[in-house]
């Protein structure tokens, strides 16, 4: 039983409970060294077996300030000091330099040992830190493109890698590019009708994605509303935007629409039906060339932790610098600047967004933008100001992102309930942007 005697002489139970530790080993040392004084205007007593008065040679203890040391100011000495109850009196106690180094050490351990844990703890917080990522850039297709990748790689492999992905933004630019009059698709568009044309694997693999993206989406998606794009204003060929005459938006209706297509996938062979048929790739092509990339750094260069973005279509793979999955940053659709509106954990999959907030024109008090609604020839109307669609692939999230933008929030959201998209729509009410989201996207974000 621990109980402490106050200068006043009265005794009476600790309100805090007062330790004696008897460690192992440490057994034969003096009792001065495993009993804590509590309070300096008390004495601790400990009754061990029978109580002092059957064990006299324990006896409680405490230490006191004798002085300050020599040439160390603000440090104290200190002397042992014992307590007879019987006589009331306090008696020095005789140093031990033995116990006092070895209690000494058995506190510095038990020091150590607390702020190993406490780092080891802190170490399992942290997430998992690498080199700096590597970072390649450069313009293609008419914008910039960015490439992390998070390896230790010297600079003669960083310099061979962005050769390689140079070349291939080249060739698809050379292949889909509708700016260069000598590009496979400008040939294409310029070829006579009812000729069967062949076609390189590129444009190949995004025609047939794109036929299929069109008859999913129900003709939103169309390669063929090149000759209504140049007709408003927003084709290769810049004008000063204006709403069109109505006879000629009739007129460049007849050579729009899929149909006007054959695709044969047994030969990889292309016939337009028409001659005015003018096939624009810009929906699809920029996720396809993301897409290429990232397969050039997974297969050719067993590359498994990079982010690839072209014009704000994004690939990621494996985890950051942190260890964590790839934060993506998804734009407000507002015109100016650029605010972020959320943050997106990609982990091998892609996102591609496509909005009406920045390409536009304005007459008689309305806005028009950029989308065209090919069942219609002119540009959307509805209050959708941007799509946002994570896919497996960065060429299928491109296409549905903008199918989804032209049918628009009602059937948009339909569609993409009815085909498992993750998409989310971001809607224009009162002044006010507002997001909906697919059964998938929401799923998604509950995830996370």
């Amino acid at each position: 039983m621990i109980t402490e005697r106050c200068r006043s002489g009265r005794t009476g139970r600790s309100r805090k409970p007062l330790y004696a530790r008897a460690y192992r080993g440490f057994e034969s040392l003096p009792l001065r060294h495993i009993i804590s004084m509590q309070s300096p205007d008390c004495i601790e007593m400990i009754r061990r077996s029978g109580g002092l008065d059957s064990n006299p040679s324990v006896r409680p203890i405490r230490r006191e300030r004798i002085g300050t040391a020599a040439g160390r100011p603000g440090r104290a000495n200190y002397r042992d000091v014992v307590c007879n109850p019987s006589r009331n009196v306090v008696e020095s106690i005789p140093d031990n330099n033995l116990t006092l180094w070895l209690t000494s050490m058995f506190r510095l351990m038990k020091y150590f040992f607390l702020v190993s844990c406490i780092a080891f703890l802190v170490a399992c917080q942290q997430p998992a830190t690498g080199p700096e990522p590597i970072t390649l850039s450069g313009y293609t297709m008419g914008t910039s493109y960015t490439v992390k990748i998070n390896a230790a790689i010297d600079d003669d492999t960083a310099s061979e890698i962005h050769t390689a992905l140079e070349n291939e933004l080249h060739d698809i630019n050379a292949g889909m590019s509708t700016y260069l009059d000598d590009s496979e698709l400008s040939r294409i568009n310029q070829a006579p009708a009812g000729e069967w044309l062949p076609l390189s694997q590129p444009i190949y693999d995004v025609l047939l994605a794109a036929f299929q993206v069109n008859r999913q989406s129900l003709g939103y998606f169309d390669v063929t509303v090149g000759p209504l794009v140049n007709l408003w204003g927003f084709g290769p060929v810049r004008k000063n935007p204006g709403i069109p005459d109505d006879n000629d938006i009739a007129a460049a209706m007849k050579s729009v629409g899929m149909d006007k297509l054959l695709l044969d996938t047994n030969k990889t062979l292309l016939k337009k039906t028409l001659q005015e048929t003018y096939i624009d790739l810009s929906g699809i092509a920029k996720g396809y060339a993301v897409d290429s990339l990232g397969r050039i750094l997974l297969d050719r260069y067993n590359l498994s932790g990079f982010m690839v973005e072209i014009g704000g279509e994004i690939t990621a793979r494996g985890v950051n610098t942190e260890g964590l999955p790839w934060q993506i940053g998804v734009e407000k659709p507002v015109s100016e600047g650029r605010v972020v509106d959320s943050i997106v954990s990609l982990d091998n999959r892609s996102l591609a967004s496509s909005g009406n907030y920045r390409n536009y024109f304005e007459s008689g008090g309305k806005r028009f933008s950029h989308t065209i609604d090919p069942a219609t020839g002119r540009p959307v109307t509805h209050n959708l100001a941007a799509v946002t669609v994570i896919h497996q692939q960065c060429m299928l999230a491109d296409a549905w992102a903008t199918a989804l933008l032209a049918a628009g929030p009602d059937i948009g959201v339909q569609l993409a309930n009815l085909h498992k998209l993750l998409a989310q729509f971001t809607v224009l009410e009162d002044g006010k942007y507002l997001h909906i989201y697919s059964r998938a996207y929401r799923e998604f974000l509950q995830e996370k």
